[in-house]
């Protein structure tokens, strides 16, 4: 699994069983390595729902 962030840009490749933290407002991108698939929980803290699609 791979999370890509803009704004710093940079990625992280995680392993079964790492976690990671986006912090609020960065844009980010989450996805299998090599368009491979993956299952992922993501956990959001309290505060208004902050899904804005960047295309």
């Amino acid at each position: 699994m791979q999370i890509e962030t803009r704004m710093p840009e940079e990625r992280r490749l995680l392993k079964p069983g790492e976690t990671t933290a986006v912090p609020p407002n960065q844009p980010h991108r989450v996805s299998g390595v090599n368009d491979g698939r993956c299952k992922f929980l993501i956990i959001q803290g309290v505060g208004d729902y902050d899904y804005i699609p960047d295309d």
